[in-house]
């Protein structure tokens, strides 16, 4: 069992990794850029991308993507980390903002968990979520991307008999790396594999476990609403040491996607 300091020391630990990861998705950013057209109208925001014939820009007021062709523009001011589209003759070497290229993700996950083995002769079916953000790495192909994630959850589970502890809350925080292939038609199948400590609560006291997860899941984006991302996955989550528990687990949930748009529109439109 463990004291009250220790689940004191547990709490402190999910808020000093949490904590960080919500103040860097906060601070990302892309390059503020002004573009004047040559039909005279201006637009303002965030530049995604700059090529050859074109620049991608988040439109501030609307929040649309907008692609403007290079040679209907009249004027274009970088506001910030002007550097970092280098200039070439005739053109511009691709570039993008830090948002764009880690496309960080902050999401929630909700579902239950069917204890097996010595563990589910005592534990109910239980249920609850789980807190996640995760970055993609830079890397080339595109159809294949490897995410890195930290994930914090809650899991709540009633017990089947009288002289076993009332109740069981499991805490589990996992860093996980999820290999996704990313698909034409949305769909974004993926593997999900993860290691992390778990808190175990109840009402007969607490202790702490190393852990590992591993899931096989399916996201899926609409090309409408490009920032979101919908989830179903399913696994299994293995607790070592004192509880020495094995979960299968199923999920769904959402996430916001940050760097992408709304809508392409094409300039003039």
């Amino acid at each position: 069992m463990v004291t009250n300091r220790q689940s004191h020391v547990s709490r402190s630990i999910l808020g000093s990794i949490l904590i960080p990861a919500f103040l860097f998705l906060a601070v990302c950013g892309l390059n503020a850029a002004t573009i004047v057209l040559k039909s005279g109208a201006t637009v303002r925001g965030k530049m995604i991308d700059r090529t050859d014939n074109e620049i991608i820009i988040q439109d501030s007021a609307t929040r649309q993507i907008r692609n403007i062709k290079n040679d209907q523009i009249l004027n274009l001011t970088l506001e910030q980390d002007e550097g970092q589209f280098k200039k070439t003759k005739g053109g511009f070497v691709p570039g993008s903002g830090l948002l764009y290229v880690l496309q960080p993700e902050l999401g929630i996950l909700g579902g239950v968990a069917y204890p097996l083995d010595r563990v589910g002769k005592n534990l109910a079916l239980g249920y609850g979520g789980n807190l996640f953000t995760d970055i993609a790495m830079p890397m080339k192909p595109e159809f294949f991307k490897i995410r890195l994630g930290l994930s914090a959850g809650y899991m709540y589970h009633p017990t089947k008999e009288s002289d076993y502890a009332k109740y069981l809350n499991i805490i589990p925080i996992f860093l996980y790396a999820k290999f996704q292939f990313i698909t034409g038609i949305g769909l974004r199948p993926y593997i999900k594999l993860g290691c992390g400590y778990t808190a175990v609560v109840t009402s007969g006291g607490n202790s702490s476990d190393l852990s590992a997860v591993g899931a096989i899941g399916l996201g899926y984006i609409n090309k409408k609403i490009p920032f979101i991302e919908f989830f179903i996955e399913g696994g299994t989550n293995i607790y070592f040491e004192k509880t020495n528990a094995y979960m299968i687990m199923a999920h769904a949930g959402i996430a916001y996607r940050f760097g992408a748009g709304t809508n392409v529109l094409k300039a003039g439109k």
